[in-house]
């Protein structure tokens, strides 16, 4: 299966936006997402807080904590850092997960939800399938879903 994420594009960012000193908002991005968020936030909050501050002449700065990261080590750092300061922060989710993290997140969903061998036995075949074959089918779904689960 192909890597979900290219690792040898660590070209993501995760930045600080403060006002007077004081954080507000921890945001990942890459290119110029951090002057671009400072100019035009998404989050009304953070875009009323950013507008009060320029109007009373208060300093607004945006700063990278962390660079040359890769979109999961961003995201990861991302969350870590909301969940540190989020008494203070203006932030409106926790932040995202990659697409590794989202599959990671499907397979154990997937793993909670499957029937156990003992509940395949009690059912014997089904639509012509004999309950060995689908014991075996079951358990490589399983170590498939779980060996994806950890690659996470």
């Amino acid at each position: 299966m192909p890597p979900l994420e290219n690792t040898k594009h660590e070209r993501f960012y995760v930045y600080a936006i403060r006002v007077d000193g004081r954080t507000l908002y921890i945001g990942k991005g890459t290119g110029k997402r951090m002057f671009t968020h400072l100019a035009e936030s998404h989050n009304p909050t953070l875009r009323a807080k950013i507008e009060e501050a320029r109007c009373v002449g208060r300093k607004v700065r945006a700063r990278k904590i962390a660079t040359g990261l890769t979109e999961t080590q961003a995201m990861q750092l991302e969350r870590r850092a909301i969940g540190k300061w989020r008494s203070r922060l203006v932030n409106v989710s926790m932040g995202s997960l990659s697409p590794l993290e989202h599959v990671a997140m499907q397979a154990r969903s997937s793993l909670s939800i499957l029937k156990s061998p003992a509940m395949v036995w009690a059912e014997g075949s089904y639509n012509g399938v004999a309950a060995a074959d689908r014991v075996a089918l079951l358990e490589r779904i399983r170590n498939d879903l779980h060996n994806l689960a950890e690659a996470a």
